[in-house]
C-alpha cells in the first residue's frame, strides 16, 4: 500500500542519516558536519555517540541461510562501522 511504502521510505531515510553520521564520526569529523546530523533520529541519538561516558549496544541479526549471504555480509559491514574501529586494518568485534 502507499502508506507502507511511505513508512518504508521514512525508515530508510532515518537509517541512512544515522549511517552517514556514524561514518563522519569514524573519519574524525563532527556529528554536525553532515545533513544527516540534523535528521530527527540522529539528533535524538547524538548523545549516545558523542558523550564520552555514553555506552551504546548495536545488535545486528543475520540469516544463517546461504541465500542471504550478501545481506548478512552487508549487515556485518554496517555493524562494524558502528563499533568505531572500521578503519582499514583495525580489529573489530564483528567477525
Amino acid at each position: 500500500s502507499a502508506k507502507r511504502t511511505k513508512e518504508s521510505a521514512a525508515i530508510n531515510s532515518s537509517l541512512m542519516a544515522l549511517k552517514e553520521s556514524v561514518r563522519a564520526l569514524s573519519r574524525g569529523e563532527g556529528w554536525h558536519t553532515l545533513a544527516g546530523g540534523r535528521h530527527p533520529l540522529t539528533q535524538l541519538l547524538r548523545p549516545c555517540f558523542t558523550q564520552p561516558d555514553a555506552r551504546t549496544a548495536i545488535i545486528a541479526t543475520v540469516s544463517p541461510s546461504s541465500k542471504d549471504t550478501e545481506h548478512a555480509l552487508n549487515t556485518l559491514r554496517h555493524a562494524s562501522l558502528m563499533d568505531g574501529r572500521a578503519d582499514e586494518g583495525a580489529h573489530s568485534w564483528v567477525g
